[in-house]
């Protein structure tokens, strides 16, 4: 998947183009200051009681994230909060959300950011990424109440209950995740300094001491090395959150985020999690790996019709 982006961009522009865009990123970002982030925060005072999920989708994978809260909403008793960081949903989609509440009672955050910092991401990160996926670099001053969070990417689903992430303490470290099978592909990391013995992990799920995010603003870290280490950043946000945060993080056993790329995909596990990391999507491959599992979420949801649609659209891929 690397060599695939690694093709994207250079396809696109010069290694130096990425260079010098990141540069002027990172000066716009220490020269507007945190304080110059327009957004609709969430302000009032949490229930500490509540399990907090957070997401970063636009308009366009709305229908996506139905399936994940679905998933997660179906396996738990737990009081949920979702926040749904965004840089806009339309009525429909907000309305479509809305009605999970049917399945289970559940608060929902809406947080509209505005761009005034992640708008000068170089091109070349809007390449392999929109542009949202970087909102959750913010969570911390987005979140400003919350000392806690579970961030989930929304090309997933739970079978387990998501009480068992919110149970994992993370009180020294920055954060838990899994370890990414990309550690397991020869020379696919090669460029990337990370610490001695540190695992690249997989950032589709995390749980997030936003707490500790901002005792040692790390926030402004992110920003300085997207400067410091513009020209090795394949994954932006994902490699950002390795440089950054490594080696203060909490290596998590794979079933809390089985990706359908890792090399024991043969071999039995107690998943809690199916994650489609990479390029093919169960709603667009038909012959997509383990995809019954997002069906038989998808089928609960008010965006079936459009999802459903995606799938019989979509061409075979044999690789």
């Amino acid at each position: 998947m690397r060599e695939k982006v690694l093709n994207i961009l250079k396809n696109k522009r010069t290694w130096l183009s990425a260079v010098c865009g990141s540069l002027l990123f990172a000066t716009f970002y220490l020269a507007s200051g945190s304080n110059k982030l327009s957004s609709t925060q969430m302000t009032s005072a949490p229930n500490t009681e509540d399990i907090h999920v957070v997401f970063n989708v636009d308009d366009n994978y709305a229908k996506f994230l139905s399936v994940t809260m679905i998933s997660i909403l179906q396996n738990t008793d737990e009081h949920l909060h979702f926040h749904i960081l965004t840089d806009g949903l339309s009525e429909t989609s907000l309305n479509k959300l809305n009605e999970l509440k049917k399945i289970k009672p559940f608060e929902l955050d809406i947080i509209k950011i505005d761009d005034k910092r992640i708008a000068q991401i170089p091109d070349y990160f809007r390449d392999t990424i929109n542009s949202v996926a970087t909102y959750r670099l913010l969570a911390s001053s987005l979140l400003p109440n919350l000392d806690k969070v579970i961030y989930l990417d929304v090309d997933l689903v739970l079978l387990g209950d998501i009480k068992e992430y919110w149970q994992i303490d993370v009180n020294d470290y920055y954060l838990a995740a899994a370890v990414d099978p990309l550690n397991e592909k020869e020379g696919m990391l090669k460029n990337l300094p990370l610490p001695d013995k540190a695992l690249y992990f997989n950032s589709g799920v995390m749980i997030l001491n936003l707490k500790k995010w901002r005792q040692d603003d790390v926030e402004k870290k992110f920003f300085e090395n997207t400067a410091k280490y513009a020209g090795v950043l394949l994954l932006p946000d994902q490699d950002l959150l390795n440089l950054t945060l490594l080696p203060q993080v909490k290596y998590l056993d794979k079933r809390y985020n089985f990706m359908i790329e890792s090399e024991d995909l043969e071999k039995e596990h107690e998943f809690l999690t199916i994650h489609w990391a990479g390029f093919f999507k169960p709603w667009e491959k038909k012959d997509g790996i383990m995809a019954e599992y997002f069906w038989g979420y998808a089928e609960y949801s008010p965006f079936y019709p459009e999802i459903a649609q995606m799938y019989y659209s979509a061409t075979p891929h044999h690789y």
